[in-house]
């Protein structure tokens, strides 16, 4: 029973992967088809960020405070009435303005999922190092998947069925959900008594702000928060310029770029299944996966061609095992019933730096040239590595008990 559960709930997660993606792929290509409009595409996007960020601390509250189950159909029954509204709406009247409306539910909907599976991660998998190894990999190959079964869908019936697809996906993963939490209560992992909590509107904020206390209460956690947020800053703007310095300094075809990013996809899908064959402690393991990352970010200071590829391959093979292991390790020192406003606090203090780091990467890359960007890379993650250093005494306890 408990293993149909996990199957049935992995299912769920690569349905809801694939929906995503098909969402992602082809809103920005339907917002140009109709406005002919780069400034539309990027107030789409401001649209999204801003969402996720106003919305992440009441998220987490949501997600501790009121019942899984509900949370996630609620959430996904609005994803498929708001993506099939904007499709018939498309289809009938030709008009996209509602594209930003849309974008508010979908990214908000989509936090709130993220969060819920998240909390729900200790419960479905005894073994959360496995169980986050797990929901790594489907969430790859529904990364690598989605575009792939996108593409193959436009050739066939066009770019706004994607739409249409997304919606039925978002239909099938609600009945999934309901179908997981029905095996879980007869398995008697949920419990509604702890997932269910009457709350006065008094109380929210107090509640809120008792999952900021707890973070800064923590040294690990404030740690912890500290190197996502400067590997955040040396690595969301380096795609960017990773395909410039190919496409313009070292002159890639198309078709090499692309080559490139596959070969870092299955990368990433390589170490999402390696991090679990490893019998080190979670500890070690977090060490050794960012210092490897650091290294693979380090090497792009190194002026040859082939160096690009191997530095992405690595950056790929080790950062999805730094953030597994990361995960594990929130899951497993965070109390159940303050997991969700603890990690929307965490995700909120480095999911606002993303911006900040394109802008900044960018601007150095134009203003002084793409290597500049390279060494201001660097030493973030210089930064990072002698910080998780000092922590090392303290993982090495933490997993020993």
């Amino acid at each position: 029973m408990i293993s149909i559960r996990r199957n049935i709930f992995l299912l769920t997660l690569l349905l809801s992967s694939i929906s995503n993606m098909f969402y992602i792929f082809c809103l920005p290509l339907i917002v140009y088809d109709y406005s002919k409009s780069l400034v539309n595409m990027g107030i789409t996007t401001i649209f999204e960020a801003v969402t996720a960020l106003i919305l992440f601390p009441f998220i987490g509250y949501t997600v501790d405070r009121f019942n899984l189950k509900k949370i996630l159909i609620v959430s996904e029954i609005v994803q498929f009435i708001t993506l099939l509204f904007f499709w018939w709406n498309i289809q009938y009247f030709g008009t996209y303005q509602i594209v930003y409306l849309v974008a508010i539910l979908i990214s908000g909907t989509s936090q709130i999922i993220r969060n819920s599976t998240f909390k729900l991660t200790p419960i479905i998998f005894r073994d959360l190092k496995k169980g986050n190894s797990q929901i790594s990999l489907i969430s790859t190959i529904g990364d690598f998947g989605g575009p792939v079964i996108a593409t193959a869908l436009i050739a066939v019936t066009g770019v706004d069925s994607l739409i249409l697809f997304a919606s039925v996906f978002a239909l099938v993963v609600t009945i999934l959900y309901y179908v997981v939490f029905d095996f879980q209560a007869k398995d008697g992992f949920i419990n509604n008594k702890i997932n269910t909590v009457e709350t006065k509107t008094e109380d929210v904020w107090r509640e809120l702000i008792s999952g900021i206390k707890y973070v800064k209460e923590s040294k690990l956690l404030i740690n912890l928060m500290i190197i996502s947020a400067f590997s955040a800053l040396a690595d969301n703007g380096r795609v960017n310029i990773l395909i410039y310095t190919m496409r313009s300094i070292y002159k890639f075809s198309n078709s090499s770029v692309s080559m490139v990013f596959m070969l870092a996809s299955f990368a990433t899908f390589l170490g999402s299944i390696y991090v679990n064959k490893l019998k080190i402690d979670e500890g070690k393991i977090y060490i050794m996966a960012l210092l490897a990352n650091n290294i693979g970010i380090v090497l792009l200071l190194i002026k040859l061609p082939f160096i690009i590829p191997l530095a992405l391959i690595t950056t790929s093979f080790f950062g999805i095992m730094f953030y597994i292991i990361q995960n594990t390790l929130i899951q497993r020192i965070v109390p159940a019933n303050i997991l969700g406003r603890v990690n929307s606090f965490f995700r909120v203090s480095t999911y606002s730096l993303r911006p900040f780091s394109i802008i900044i990467l960018t601007f150095m890359s134009e203003k002084f040239g793409y290597y500049s960007s390279f060494i201001l890379s660097s030493i973030f993650v210089g930064i990072v590595s002698l910080l998780v250093l000092k922590m090392k005494p303290f993982l090495s306890r933490l997993s020993e008990g």
